[in-house]
Formats: structure tokens, C-alpha cells, sequence
């Protein structure tokens, strides 16, 4: 199992996509905000369009707006910021049970 969290702070859009290809993750942890262009839920669709690789959202806003455009991005999870060590692996554990591994 391979978990990628990409530092979008300081990684350009579509360098997003290039390690994304690159390492191969079966799992990405995706911030919904991102400093820069775009944000986290277009860099998540673009990395399922591209690679078939979904995400968990990493959040501080749970608003109803947010939930439903990310919606799009077919999330596994969603993490509400802060969270914990126990709350990541969570997610993650119910992003392989969806995948039936």
C-alpha cells in the first residue's frame, strides 16, 4: 500500500500531477486548500481523470458548499482539520476496504 501526501504549499499545479504519475500511489491526501493556483479538489479531479487515483480530503472547511464540489472528485474520506494520527489511518484503512483489499 502506497500513501502519497503531496506538500501543495509550495508544488505548482501541474508538478501535482507530475509526482502524482511519477510515485505511483495507490492513495492521495489532498488538502482542499491549496496556496497558489487552483485548489485541492481540481488537483484531485485531475489526478483521477489522468490516473485513476482517488484521494481523502484533508479540510478545515466543512461547509455544505465545499462537500459538494468536492463531491465530484469521488473522495474516499474526509479528514476535518485538525485530525489525528488515528483519523489518517482510518481513512486510509476505509479507502482500501472500498478497493476490496
Amino acid at each position: 500500500m502506497k500513501v502519497t501526501t503531496l506538500p501543495m504549499s509550495y508544488i505548482r499545479l501541474r508538478m501535482r500531477f507530475a509526482v502524482a504519475l511519477a510515485d505511483k500511489p495507490d492513495l492521495i491526501i489532498m488538502d482542499v486548500r491549496l496556496a497558489g493556483e487552483g485548489d485541492g479538489i481540481a488537483a484531485a479531479c485531475e489526478i483521477l481523470a489522468r490516473t485513476g487515483i482517488r484521494s481523502v480530503f484533508a479540510t478545515a472547511c466543512a461547509d455544505e458548499q465545499t462537500r459538494a464540489r468536492g463531491s465530484i472528485a469521488c473522495p474516499v474520506a474526509r479528514l476535518e482539520k485538525p485530525f489525528g494520527v488515528e483519523s489518517i489511518l482510518q481513512a486510509v484503512r476505509l479507502a482500501f476496504q472500498d478497493r476490496g483489499e
